[in-house]
């Protein structure tokens, strides 16, 4: 009794195509479901007398053509979007520090009444320098000198 891969095509294909899911389930990615649909492209392949190399070959160039061509258009529909905030809207206006910081150290700056934590992009920035709010990581802004 000889093993032949072509014998058992249809189900090498079913489980490359359930492994492809199952990564896509767990990543949700949107990468791995383009394999998961080349895949089963040659699960209907392996129906018919054509030699496993040439599926191997068609699987690759009908994932990646589907990852190439629809991923971009799919990401941009089915990918969450980034929620703006009210703190969104801090970023790029200018502050005056009313405790010193550094890249290591916070310091803390008062806007609309809010005392927030600030640290510094580079560079040390001393109590009353003004400074420009660059980027939020948490509650802390990230300010540079101006």
């Amino acid at each position: 009794m000889t093993f032949s891969v072509s014998d058992y095509g249809t189900w090498i294909w079913i489980c490359v195509m359930i492994l492809c899911l199952v990564a896509e389930a767990v990543s949700f990615s949107l990468t791995t479901i383009w394999f998961a649909l080349g895949a089963f492209v040659c699960v209907l392949l392996s129906f018919f007398p054509v030699p496993f190399h040439i599926q191997i070959l068609l699987f690759a160039l009908v994932s990646l053509a589907l990852l190439f061509l629809t991923r971009p258009v799919a990401k941009k529909h089915f990918c969450a979007k980034k929620v703006a905030t009210n703190a969104d809207s801090l970023i790029g206006r200018m502050v005056v520090l009313q405790r010193r910081t550094d890249e290591m150290e916070k310091g803390e700056a008062k806007i609309g009444g809010i005392v927030w934590q600030v640290q510094s992009a580079g560079g040390k920035i001393e109590i009353g320098e003004e400074c420009r709010i660059v980027e939020i990581r948490g509650n802390t802004l990230i300010v540079e000198k101006t």
